[in-house]
């Protein structure tokens, strides 16, 4: 499927708008709007990184610095931060995704020694468990993505000198899988000319997977496979998936090819494809969170000035999220740099990130903008009816 640039981002934006009642396009002077930074784990220097946000944004995933230069993974929730752990000594970790509830946390743990330098892992309830059985590379696994209600996790192999890497799913029943002979002997597929190598995001349902493959052995591209759907899982003349909406109706990413954030970042439905940045022969927009439908989309870009968290709505467009804090909600961000935006949450009202705060360290933050139905209370059905499908 060829990407179609002709639509009208006006008339993507508005019908986003009008179909989705979520909260996805901001408003101005929620006397309810905060911003907060989430501190960091004790030993070492200060330095906090979010990753994640649960559906209704109340959780936060994400890592940060402990003693001996490691990093550990944590969990932030109610004001309080707290490490996953690694259950070994000298290893380190990383989250990547978080469940709908907050309760799953996904990513990779990295071991100091051994064969295999990395692991994909699940943390469950703060109890941290290893994936096994899956022909890792000569750097390991990595756990990239997860379902909504936990059961689902898919990442990929890691190869040090180019070799092909493999996507897997994993389940508590079956372990960790192929992904694309999954996909081919379960649901029938002809995926021949493809080599499924990246599985990196995951609707809440785990009927939408997308990542990044080898196309007929020259070209890689970006992948969107639907459960049930025609097989077709090309996003020909995408080189990466940013994000994808919790209900897999919409994604983001930027034009390229081989793995590329280089080109113009793009938003992706079923109907149709709109701009969200030109790149212009500059530095891209990065797109890494995505409320439902996609109607808000953040991530990072270089406005002109150096690296700067972004915050795109259907009604406003792109912005820089730092002004929208303190001209839209009156917030005072004084010292703050907002240097990525990572994850929002269903309803596009919380958002989290990364920065450089008023002391100079790294910290993650969390914006919250204003009430809204969380997509954890509504039913696919309801998802799906919102987004026009």
């Amino acid at each position: 499927m060829q990407i179609d640039m002709r639509r009208s981002l006006a008339a993507i934006a508005l019908s986003a708008c009008l179909v989705l009642q979520l909260g996805g396009c901001v408003t101005t002077g929620s006397s309810s709007a905060r911003f907060e930074g989430l501190g960091d784990l004790p030993g070492g220097k200060f330095a906090s990184f979010a990753a994640a946000v649960s559906a209704d944004g109340s959780t936060v995933a994400g890592q940060g610095s402990v003693a001996d230069g490691r990093t550990e993974a944590f969990r932030w929730a109610g004001g309080r931060m707290q490490s996953l752990g690694v259950s070994q000594p000298g290893a380190s970790s990383l989250a990547e995704a978080i469940s709908a509830d907050g309760s799953t946390i996904v990513g990779t743990r990295f071991f100091p020694t051994g064969a295999s330098p990395s692991q994909a892992v699940v943390w469950r309830d703060g109890t941290l468990h290893g994936l096994n059985g899956f022909p890792c590379g000569d750097l390991g696994c990595s756990a990239s993505g997860v379902s909504g209600d936990g059961s689902i996790v898919i990442g990929q192999s890691r190869w040090r000198n180019g070799e092909r890497e493999r996507a897997f799913l994993w389940t508590r029943e079956d372990g960790m899988q192929d992904l694309q002979e999954l996909i081919e002997n379960r649901h029938g597929a002809d995926l021949r000319a493809w080599v499924l190598g990246r599985a990196e995001h995951v609707s809440d349902d785990a009927t939408v997977i997308a990542g990044l493959g080898l196309w007929n052995d020259t070209a890689y591209d970006a992948y969107r496979w639907v459960e049930g759907g025609s097989g077709e899982v090309s996003l020909s003349g995408l080189g990466s998936v940013g994000t994808l909406s919790p209900e897999g109706f919409a994604l983001a990413g930027n034009i390229g090819t081989r793995f590329a954030r280089s080109g113009d970042l793009v938003l992706w439905t079923d109907r149709e494809t709109a701009v969200l940045s030109v790149a212009d022969g500059g530095p891209p927009f990065i797109a890494e969170g995505m409320s439902s439908c996609g109607t808000t989309v953040v991530g990072f870009g270089d406005f002109g000035d150096g690296e700067e968290a972004f915050l795109w709505t259907a009604a406003d467009g792109m912005q820089r999220l730092k002004t929208v804090l303190e001209t839209d909600y009156r917030l005072d961000l004084t010292g703050w740099t907002l240097r990525r935006a990572e994850d929002t949450s269903n309803d596009g009202s919380v958002i989290v990130g990364s920065g450089i705060n008023p002391d100079g360290n790294h910290e993650a933050w969390r914006a919250v903008l204003h009430g809204g139905k969380s997509g954890s209370e509504m039913t696919r059905a309801t998802q799906r009816e919102a987004c026009g499908k």
